[in-house]
């Protein structure tokens, strides 16, 4: 396929993709004037988005696995995800260093990227660390690492 021609199925595809669902089949029976094959290219495209259930839509992060049980953040072992939210990931974890529990705090693979977010969380380690009070988490440690789940990402713990 020619350059030119796949740009028109592209911006066809596009188009339609643009028109509800039930319109789609009028849109493409105007926009392709009788060439089937033209019709059939971009009918394959959508036909295959569609069989890709919204895959592109998804951001490569929202795809990415929990920490798993046995995973190394530093010295501390992974055990167990206890929770999750839009500030962040959390997990039972081992520190192996003094062979005690501790939750660890992860900024989610959609903000850790983001220098506001991470400036952010450590405003708030620096909160937690300056409180001491028998209801309240002791900090014990912070910092930032890069971790391998469906490809490299910083994450701070």
């Amino acid at each position: 396929m020619n350059p030119e021609s796949a740009q028109r199925v592209e911006a066809l595809c596009l188009e339609a993709l643009s028109k509800a669902e039930p319109d789609r089949g009028a849109f493409l029976e105007h926009a392709c004037g009788g060439d089937d094959a033209l019709r059939r290219e971009v009918e394959s495209l959508l036909a295959g988005r569609s069989a890709a259930g919204g895959f592109l839509e998804t951001p490569a992060w929202a795809a990415a696995t929990p920490l798993a049980p046995g995973t190394h953040l530093g010295p501390f072992e992974i055990q167990a995800a206890i929770g999750a939210g839009g500030m962040g990931e959390v997990y039972k974890a081992k520190d192996t260093r003094l062979d005690r529990t501790v939750a660890i705090k992860v900024l989610p693979p959609a903000v850790s990227f983001d220098p506001e977010r991470r400036a952010r969380f450590q405003r708030e380690a620096k909160v937690i660390a300056g409180l001491t009070h028998p209801h309240i988490c002791t900090l014990y440690d912070v910092g930032s690492t890069l971790r391998q789940a469906q490809g490299r990402r910083p994450c701070t713990w």
